[in-house]
């Protein structure tokens, strides 16, 4: 009964074809401007979040 049951193949992505395709260091390029723009957007939310409570 084996092969009876095909396994559906997802599409492809930008986001996969990056992480295939990427060399090391430009996955840690975009690893890092992504990370710094994660740390900026939380620290304004904290900001704005004491802004409020006050």
């Amino acid at each position: 009964m084996l092969g009876i049951f095909k396994e559906e193949v997802a599409e492809s992505t930008p986001l996969s074809d990056f992480f295939r395709n990427a060399s090391a260091k430009e996955k840690k390029r975009v690893f890092s401007e992504v990370s710094k723009k994660a740390s900026e957007d939380q620290l304004k939310l904290i900001k704005q979040a004491g802004k409020q409570s006050r």
